[in-house]
């Protein structure tokens, strides 16, 4: 049972994704909106099964545990793929670690306690659709500051 809740979930968003991959838009920037849009209803309409997932995944047999991991990466990749096509000039790796720190940052709701899921989840919503910080985070790393960053930053303006 715990093996079909964890697989069904990983199947169902990589379906949804894929979905809207498919559907497309007018540009890659409209199909990476479509895909933020779709985590952040799984995010927070799905709050418990990403609390299951990350306490009992372990517990799977390893062919199902492989599985989920394999639906897993498949996610990952599509989210890559989109995110390089809006920014063709941030390296694979980079786009990678940023695709990971979204899905970190939409899939925290897990963490809130109950007052703050009912008070907070709409505003959460709305902050992430109608601001679209998401959206326009930069995928690419920025110039170091400290010591070194700050001196090569004065020489070069």
């Amino acid at each position: 049972m715990l093996a079909e809740l964890l697989v069904g979930i990983s199947e169902r968003l990589l379906a949804g994704g894929r979905m809207r991959v498919e559907e497309g838009g007018e540009s890659p920037a409209a199909v990476l909106d479509a895909l933020i849009d779709g985590h952040i209803d799984f995010a927070l309409d799905d709050r418990p099964l990403i609390t299951l997932h990350d306490r009992e995944l372990d517990r799977l047999r390893e062919a199902d545990r492989k599985r989920v991991r394999q639906l897993q990466r498949q996610y990952v990749e599509l989210w890559v793929e989109v995110v390089r096509q809006v920014h063709a000039e941030s390296a694979e790796s980079e786009v990678r670690a940023a695709v990971h720190a979204v899905f970190g940052l939409l899939n925290s709701t897990r963490t809130w306690g109950a007052r703050a899921r009912c008070r907070g989840a709409r505003r959460w919503r709305d902050c992430c659709t109608g601001s679209r910080w998401v959206r326009s985070a930069r995928w690419t790393r920025r110039r170091p500051r400290g010591r070194d960053g700050a001196v090569a930053a004065r020489r070069a303006g």
